[in-house]
């Protein structure tokens, strides 16, 4: 398959978090190309969750670089990083939302603030959303009165709604049943259909082989493989089989 372009560019990028000096990247060096999906796997606590912030310019390494098309993330100006922040959606394991908000109001907040749609746009592009993932009758509802499952999906419509060009998933799929998980299934390849490159996090090995063009295993702060499924075990590789058969993700798909 043949990638556009290299547009994130991860370079010997290390991380720890401050009140402890191992390292939870260890020079990391990896890129993602334009308008595919990776996946990347590994045991909880590998890093990859961190590796994901990262490359969305939600943290700041402690060495390295993180570039984007042109510009330098780790060295950029607010304006510069908040011109990228605006073409990403990030969906984090912990769906936040603002409680005394229906949903159409949690969405609609972001289209406000940073859109120029109209009001009757606004709705028209949250009622196709919330139709596509059955949750229409929730429109105004509060986040109390929701599932996990539905604040999961509203946690992904409010990612993508606003058609960014970088799209990074924090286990979707996590705790979801299939029907959930089929939506956001469906979503994922959408969104490939748009250019749009999709990063994920995922310990769904089966599902993430099927939905990728490409995986990243993770082990310990540092890639131990990034390829193709076909390709992970070609060399008769026992660590990263290990390293798949301890990640104890289920498969919902």
């Amino acid at each position: 398959m043949h990638f556009m372009e290299e547009i994130i560019k991860i370079n010997n990028v290390q991380f720890n978090k401050p009140d402890n000096n191992k390292l939870v990247l260890d020079g990391i060096t990896i890129s993602f190309f334009e308008n595919e999906i990776v996946s990347i796997l590994g045991p909880s606590g590998c890093g990859k969750s961190v590796l994901l912030k990262v490359a969305a310019g939600l943290l700041e390494p402690i060495s390295g670089e993180v570039i984007v098309r042109d510009f330098n993330l780790t060295k950029s100006h607010r304006n510069e990083l908040f011109a990228f922040k605006e073409q990403t959606g990030f969906v984090f394991q912990e769906i936040a939302l603002i409680s005394n908000l229906n949903i159409f109001d949690n969405i609609a907040l972001k289209l406000r603030y940073h859109t120029k749609l109209t009001e009757n746009e606004i709705f028209d592009k949250i009622n196709f959303w919330l139709e596509k993932m059955d949750l229409i009758q929730s429109m105004y509802a509060f986040p109390a009165e929701l599932s996990i499952s539905q604040k999961r999906m509203l946690g992904l419509v409010r990612a993508v709604i606003g058609s960014p060009r970088y799209v990074f998933l924090d286990e979707p799929t996590g705790n979801l049943d299939s029907y959930h998980a089929n939506l956001v299934t469906q979503v994922i390849k959408q969104l490939k259909k748009e250019n749009t490159t999709v990063i994920i996090v995922t310990n769904q090995v089966k599902w993430a082989s099927n939905i990728s063009d490409r995986l990243i295993v993770m082990a310990d702060g540092k890639i131990e493989f990034a390829g193709k499924y076909e390709h992970m075990f070609s060399d008769d590789n026992k660590k990263i089989k290990n390293i798949i058969d301890n990640i104890g993700g289920e498969n919902v798909i």
